[in-house]
Formats: structure tokens, sequence, C-alpha cells
């Protein structure tokens, strides 16, 4: 069969015998040999051309497998396989095919990367797939040794920087079923950065209603209800109440009647009904204390019930005091008697108050017993009638061992 092409050509020299159907034989005329090279030139052209597997584009540097019309520098037209090995499917490192690029074959199907088509995915779309093993990861490795970077397990989760789904792991895993869990160690899990102006960090939804947000107002982070919802703005060194997205005035309750907070810590006060300071409540105590009985010339005189309550709202005190079976002996006749050791000093003189008495003589007809308030830090006791005026009660006028007193007061301190 006469040689018209290279390929037909043997790879033993003596074997070739033509070239075209012109004789190289041995003994063969000169003009033969011209014609035969004439003829393995015209060959050796048309080596590349059309109609061959392989089409050199001389005129615009491109090479062309399976297609005389290369439009890139390589254009391969039908199925391409590189083998690792010898020829076969079990060695195939990398085969593309008319919509896939097959990589690490097995017995099993291949993993793929491929484009979407109508049997798979939608067109267009960019498909990477494992091999059909129902444990199959898909795995991304990064780095000089390699590592693991992350993988899109069997599941559908998708995890970074870890190789199982468990929240006690550091990485990042957003979950098939719309969980998202990040774990780290040492540091904030989540960092949220919004530029350029205020509003929303996070938004939260029900059922796709937004039932709540946490944003950023001024440097300040505020966190709101939905609409028409109360929220708290975070400023420098105090917290405002919010409705519906903004700072609100007087619009916002804490607690309900049905719905109460228990107790309030304060180290200040309470402006209640305004914001002067008049309005301002910066105490309020309760407690006990123990009256001392004295005449006023500081003789100090026993009892046997010697009781004391009071409550203090701001300025304003209430006292209340219970001395009974005073002992009057060793002091002077004379002398006023007086309680001393009240919780707070009266910042005024002569504020009154109610009192009851037993064994007690009212002097030169007088019928009313009060007590009465003194800057100097005690409480006397003061008896009044119709037509006189006010006076002490003074050892003198109880019985030793058996007269009590019995008395309420409220004044004003400056404590």
């Amino acid at each position: 069969m006469a040689k018209d092409k290279l390929t037909d050509y043997d790879s033993t020299a003596s074997n070739n015998l033509d070239v075209g159907g012109i004789s190289v034989a041995e003994g063969m005329l000169p003009s033969g040999v011209n014609n035969a090279i004439r003829e393995l030139m015209s060959h050796q052209a048309d080596a590349f051309g059309a109609g061959t597997p392989l089409y050199v584009d001389q005129t615009n540097n491109r090479l062309g497998v399976g297609t005389a019309a290369p439009s890139s520098a390589l254009n391969v037209v039908g199925d391409q396989a590189i083998f690792s090995g010898s020829a076969g499917t079990a060695n195939i490192g990398l085969q593309i095919k008319a919509n896939a690029i097959l990589a690490i074959p097995s017995a099993q199907t291949q993993g793929y990367i491929a484009s979407g088509s109508s049997a798979i995915g939608v067109a267009g779309d960019l498909l990477i797939a494992p091999r059909t093993s129902a444990a199959a990861n898909i795995r991304f490795i990064t780095g000089t040794s390699p590592e693991e970077a992350a993988r899109l397990d069997a599941s559908g989760n998708l995890l970074v920087a870890k190789t199982a789904s468990n929240v006690a792991n550091v990485g990042f895993e957003a979950k098939s079923d719309g969980a998202h869990f990040m774990t780290r160690d040492g540091g904030e899990p989540l960092k949220i950065n919004r530029l350029t102006n205020d509003g929303y960090l996070i938004a939260f939804a029900k059922d796709g209603t937004t039932v709540g947000s946490i944003g950023a107002d001024s440097g300040d982070l505020t966190i709101d209800g939905g609409a028409s919802h109360t929220g708290l703005r975070f400023v420098s060194s105090y917290i405002q109440p919010r409705l519906n997205g903004s700072v609100s005035n007087g619009g916002v309750d804490l607690g309900t009647t049905v719905a109460r907070f228990k107790d309030l810590y304060l180290s200040g006060g309470v402006y209640l009904g305004g914001t002067g300071s008049a309005n301002l409540l910066d105490d309020y105590e309760e407690g006990t204390w123990t009256p001392e009985v004295r005449a006023s010339s500081g003789t100090v005189l026993s009892a046997s019930t010697k009781s004391g309550h009071y409550t203090k709202i701001g300025r304003l005190v209430q006292v209340n005091c219970d001395v009974t079976n005073i002992v009057t002996s060793g002091a002077t006749s004379s002398d006023p008697i007086r309680i001393y050791n009240i919780p707070f000093t009266a910042d005024t003189d002569f504020t009154f108050g109610a009192c009851i008495s037993s064994l007690v003589t009212f002097q030169s007809s007088r019928t009313q017993l009060v007590v009465r308030s003194n800057t100097g830090n005690f409480i006397e006791f003061m008896v009044i009638g119709s037509g006189v005026g006010l006076t002490n009660v003074d050892v003198q006028d109880l019985v030793s061992g058996s007269s009590d007193f019995y008395f309420s007061i409220t004044y004003y301190t400056d404590q």
C-alpha cells in the first residue's frame, strides 16, 4: 500500500519502500529520488493540516486537536484524559468531558467539576461533586503542608477550621438546617462592623417580621424591640429609654402592675415627678435606735425599757420612742428631762410631736404633754395649758421607777 501520509510510515526504516507510490528501493534512478523527496515534503506540509487529528494554524500560532479552526492557543475538541500510569480508567488523573472535569478516579463513580445542564443543576451553574459514596466530603486544602482548611460534609454542613460538627471545637459551622456555630479560644467568636452610617448591626425576625435589633447610634449601642416597642440606648455614663427606635422622654415604664422588678439598688437618688433639685429623693432609711434618758445637767437616768424606731425619707425623719420605769435617783429635781441619742440631728428647733405618759405630774394647771426637737441633738418634754405657756417636764415631775413616756415626732435634718 502506498504511503501517502506521515502516519503510513513504518518505524522500521527498511520497511519504507515508497513515498506516495514512488519507489525508493535500492538501485532506483536519481530522478526517482528527486520525486520522492518532493512527495515527502508535501506529506510533511499536510501532516498538521485540515483533515488530520492535529492542526497547526501557522498564521495565528494556534494548535487544534480535533478541530481545523482553533480559537485559542490550544483548542481541544472532544473528551481528554491525562493518565497517571498506563492508559486505563483506574489511572486517570484528570479527564475532561463534555460537561465535566472528572478527577480522583477509583472503581466507584468519580468526583467531578462541571457546568450545570438540564440533567444536573441549572445551565451555567458550576457544580462540584465528590464520589457517590454516602460518606464523601468536598474538602478544601491550603498551605505548604498542606492542611485541610474547610469542608462541605456529606450532610450539607460547611465546616471551617474543623473536620467534625461540634460546637465545642474551635471553628465555624454553617449547618444544613440553618444553624450557625462559631467557637473561638480566648477571643470574641463574632465581630460585626457596619460602615458609613448608623443603623442595625443585627436584626432579629420571627416568620419574616422584625421583632428586635441591635444597632449603633452616634457611637452608642442600641437594643430595640420591633415597631412600637421599647428599647435601650447605652450612652457613656447613663442608659436612655427608647420607643419605636428613638429616644423616649417619659414614655416608657419600668415594669407593670402585674410584672414588677424586685429590688432596685441605687447609690444616688431618684427624681420623682420632675428633674429639679426639689424632686430629688436621695435617701430612704429605716432602723432602730436606743434612747438615752438624761437630766439637763447630764445625769444619765436608767429605765427598764428603752426602745426606738425611725424612718428617714430624704430630709424628713420620723422617730418613735418608748421609755418606761425611769429611775430619777441622783438627778437634780429641777432639771428638765431629755431624750438623747436620736438617730439624726434636727436642723431647726421647736418641731413638735405627740406624747403620752404615765405617772407624770403636769405643772401649774397645764393639761397637754408634747415633745419638741432641739438642734442640740435631743428631744425634750413640754407641758402646756389654757392661758399658760410651755414649760419643761422636770425630774421632780416623775415618780422614780414608775413614770413612762411614749412619743412620736417628725422633724427635718440636714444629714
